[in-house]
């Protein structure tokens, strides 16, 4: 299982949720072509925020357990940290 760390600066919780989903769906509706065959990809998205006094290290293993949640949950999701919480979208729909 690849995994990514990206920075989104000057963006609170609900927005870096909406562009993880938005990134989740890209990926999910566009098959990989194979020499043999289409294959369908998806991406669990694990966020987490940094909070004042936080190191690095801190913020990334909250976004690994987030992530380690959406891969639970059925993955191709997205998912939050305990800490965080928002209203989150139907995770299908708009």
């Amino acid at each position: 299982d690849p995994a990514a760390v990206t920075y989104i600066p000057s963006s609170d919780v609900a927005q870096a949720f909406a562009i993880a989903d938005r990134v989740r769906r890209s990926i999910s509706i566009q098959p990989v072509r194979t020499n043999w065959d289409a294959v369908t990809v998806t991406a669990s998205i694990g966020i987490a925020e940094a909070r004042p006094l936080m190191d690095s290290d801190a913020v990334i293993r909250e976004a690994d357990s987030a992530l380690f949640r959406a891969k639970q949950g059925g993955r191709n999701r997205v998912e939050l940290s305990d800490h965080q919480s928002i209203s989150k979208p139907d995770r299908d729909g708009v």
